[in-house]
């Protein structure tokens, strides 16, 4: 794929990176992660693993972008790759999760965007870097694992 659109994101985390890694793998947390996004078939049961495949249905603009996501690259619990077409362009969401001292975790997306119609690529670096687009994205795993973390920990601390 020739690559014409990058975009970086990174967040720091308070979660272990197991659990941040569980919340990208996790099919029940595509719709919470992603904006205006509706998920209609996940083609596996349990987590995500390299060969899996999704349906969504992406919003933007007020516009139905139906996509078959597939699932790339699973290495547990530090990279996980997705591959899907927006407006005929491909594009991969690449994840690197890295551990930071005190249970902490760096989340580092990459997007990259390629082929398709030249005058299309305004549009998908657009729809990649908005905030009411996917822009948020990361936050809102961030967001998630926290959640998770928190929970986790208190269901723990019950046990003892």
């Amino acid at each position: 794929m020739a690559v014409d659109t990058v975009v970086t994101q990174s967040v720091l985390i308070d979660a272990p990176p197991a659990i941040v890694f569980d919340v990208l793998v996790d099919p029940r947390s595509l719709e919470v992660r992603s904006r205006d996004t509706e998920v209609l078939a996940v083609e596996t049961n349990g987590p995500l693993r390299a060969g899996s495949q999704y349906q969504r249905i992406l919003r933007s603009h007020g516009l139905a972008n139906r996509q078959l996501v597939t699932a790339i690259v699973v290495d547990a619990p530090h990279h996980f790759v997705t591959r899907t077409q927006l407006l005929g362009h491909t594009v991969e969401y690449d994840y690197e999760v890295t551990p930071i001292a005190d249970a902490r975790t760096q989340l580092t997306l990459t997007k990259r965007a390629g082929g398709g119609w030249r005058i299309l690529k305004p549009l998908v670096a657009h729809l990649l870097t908005r905030p009411e687009h996917d822009a948020d994205h990361v936050e809102r795993i961030r967001e998630l694992a926290e959640t998770v973390a928190r929970s986790s920990s208190q269901i723990g601390r019950a046990h003892v």
